[in-house]
């Protein structure tokens, strides 16, 4: 499977938040990573490079501790039924993936579903006063909670727009947001919109709902307030890159990877793998559930140089490499696995979300565990404007790790002018 289609197809997924990735800027302030305990042995001896694993950092906001969903479906929903069953059933998924973010498997709450007639097409800024609408009348079912997550499931009819992100199934497949309440408070919700499939992956159906929704409730649990109170939400200081590129929330975080959709064996449909800081601190695979007997491999990027920036209010220093337009630089890549692979895998590099502003050149274009390769990145134009930072010559990239068409991870780094 060609990686860069992946790229475009997997990223339609929307993100979890609208990450202020930040400003460049000079100052002394610069808040510490987060740290875990050391990493066990390595393949090749490379245990040091473990200690490199991003690790998603909150911000102090609230995490749901008790979640409780209320599926919300649309006169003549066909599926309502199935989509009302889809979580229902106990499963060792949600534990895994919410257990070391403060949270429990969330219950469900009576289905709502609703008489009115959705529109042909609906902005979420008119979602969220609707919503608003029925918990501050106090409609029957619309409950006010911290722990309250909305799901809404409107028709394939309906196209839904965000001013930020586009129109539902060409720019994104569902995302999480709040709603300000008249009292005050804030409500947490998911729109799932209705697609035809999730593309090359080839769910459809429930299947695809399910996908979807399990990414969603996911971070909104992690996440349920990223607009007023962030909560899990960004990466450790040097990893800012991952946060320029969009990710940041935990399932966001897994959806460059390959199987990053799976089903689990206590579960009828497929769901999505979440990052764990946890297994990235002990070197192995952070997507989780991992996949059972396959290897975790990566190649980092060794970045030289450092930059300020400037996110949610805090100034941090992160790593970059800097290259002038019509300048090259050449960066070593750091290759590990937590055990042996079955072959060596495949690296690539691209510009992320394009290669509109970098090139890329490998001495080698295969490696395994202790190898190093290294990369020469030209910079043949400069970013007019990068998307959440507010400075012009900045740009992340991927380095892609391939072992087969179906199982691939990804590291992300910045350049700078």
């Amino acid at each position: 499977m060609n990686i860069s289609l992946i790229f475009s197809i997997i990223s339609i997924i929307a993100l979890g938040s609208c990450s202020d990735a930040g400003t460049l800027t000079q100052t002394e302030d610069h808040p510490d990573a987060a740290t875990t305990d050391s990493a066990p042995p390595f393949v090749d001896g490379t245990a040091e490079l473990a200690k490199n694993a991003p690790q998603v950092i909150t911000y102090g906001g609230p995490v749901m501790t008790q979640p409780r969903l209320y599926i919300v479906t649309f006169p003549g929903d066909v599926l309502a039924t199935d989509i009302e069953k889809v979580f229902a059933p106990p499963t060792t998924y949600w534990n895994a993936v919410l257990s070391e973010y403060g949270s429990v498997a969330p219950t469900l709450a009576t289905p709502i579903r609703v008489t009115d007639i959705p529109p042909n097409s609906i902005d979420d800024s008119q979602i969220a006063d609707w919503i608003a609408a029925k918990i501050n009348s106090k409609q029957p079912g619309w409950t006010e909670d911290p722990n309250s997550l909305f799901i809404l499931y409107y028709p394939v009819t309906t196209s839904i727009t965000q001013s930020s992100s586009g129109y539902s199934c060409s720019d994104f497949l569902g995302y999480h947001s709040s709603a300000a309440l008249s009292d005050g408070n804030r409500v947490a919700y998911a729109v799932v919109a209705r697609c035809k499939s999730l593309s090359d992956v080839k769910l459809t159906g429930i299947d695809y709902l399910s996908a979807i929704s399990s990414h969603e409730i996911v971070e909104a649990i992690t996440d349920p307030d990223f607009r007023t109170k962030p909560a899990y939400g960004g990466l450790d200081a040097n990893h800012f890159a991952w946060d320029l590129s969009g990710l940041g929330e935990i399932a966001d975080m897994c959806r460059y990877v390959g199987g990053a959709f799976y089903t689990p064996t206590d579960f009828a449909h497929p769901v999505q793998r979440a990052w764990s800081n946890q297994a990235a601190k002990q070197g192995h695979d952070p997507c989780v559930p991992a996949v059972a007997g396959q290897p975790y491999f990566n190649s980092i990027a060794v970045l030289p140089g450092e930059v300020m920036v400037r996110i949610r209010g805090r100034s941090i220093q992160v790593p970059t490499v800097k290259i002038a337009v019509g300048a090259s630089a050449t960066i070593e890549l750091d290759l590990w696995s937590d055990a042996p692979t079955k072959a060596p895998w495949r690296v690539e590099a691209h510009g992320y979300p394009d290669d509109s502003f970098l090139e890329f050149s490998l001495d080698k274009s295969t490696g395994q565990s202790g190898d190093k390769l290294h990369l020469t990145i030209t910079a043949i134009d400069s970013n007019p404007a990068p998307p959440a930072v507010s400075a012009a010559g900045v740009e992340s990239f991927t380095v892609s790790s391939i072992l087969d068409d179906q199982t691939y991870y990804q590291w992300f780094g910045l350049v700078t002018q």
